[in-house]
């Protein structure tokens, strides 16, 4: 069963026999619902980012750490799709949208916590070339989890924090200067990528809004 899509959403507000639901709360589940169906396509992506992680990492000496590393994304997507799917039961989150919200944003941390972990475990015992190739699967992440978190700015906080915090780390650790003017890099498309996060949820609030006002006025 699917979350219920938001023209359902406005089908209701149509179609209500009593008072219609307040547009606020109407608007709040057609969020959540929207930050569950974008979402989705993080389970996938990200399980498949860990295996080119797994595979490309390599080294007997890293083989350990690396496959429990690469069980905890498993376990951690496994634990989202789940609770995709309780929401999903519920037809689009007949309960406190705010608490699904919520439910999500710890999944999204549970992940970013994962993708953190890979910097600093595997980051040193790297040569320069597979330090830039984590970075950029990391990153890659991040970059994504931008659009993918769009309908919340919650969740995609308790994403990236960590994973940005923990490359921020790795590269001011490093003794050559080169590390710590990526360190300012990585600062900055933080900045950046929060910017470009605002304006993707202040678009897509209005698009709910105006779509959710407009069936109220048939």
């Amino acid at each position: 069963m699917k979350p219920e899509p938001v023209h359902a959403l406005m089908d209701k507000l149509r179609t209500s026999a009593s008072a219609p639901p307040a547009l606020g709360a109407l608007f709040e589940r057609a969020r959540v619902a929207e930050l569950y169906r974008l979402g989705r396509a993080a389970y996938l992506t990200r399980t498949v980012n860990a295996g080119i992680l797994l595979v490309g990492r390599g080294g007997p000496h890293a083989a350990d750490a690396l496959l429990a590393w690469f069980a905890c994304v498993l376990g951690v997507s496994l634990g989202r799709v789940l609770l995709h799917r309780a929401f999903a039961r519920t037809g689009g989150g007949d309960a406190d949208p705010r608490t699904w919200e919520t439910r999500f944003a710890l999944g999204a941390f549970s992940g970013g916590a994962v993708w953190s972990a890979a910097v600093l475990v595997f980051f040193d015992a790297s040569g320069p070339l597979m330090q830039m190739g984590l970075l950029f699967v990391v990153g890659g992440n991040v970059i994504g989890a931008a659009g993918l978190y769009a309908a919340s700015t919650r969740t995609l906080c308790a994403y990236i924090a960590l994973p940005l915090g923990a490359m921020l780390v790795q590269l001011l650790m490093q003794p050559l200067p080169a590390y710590r003017l990526l360190a300012l890099v990585v600062g900055v498309f933080g900045v950046v990528l929060m910017r470009v996060h605002r304006e993707l949820n202040g678009s897509l609030a209005e698009a709910l809004r105006t779509r959710l006002e407009n069936a109220s006025m048939v």
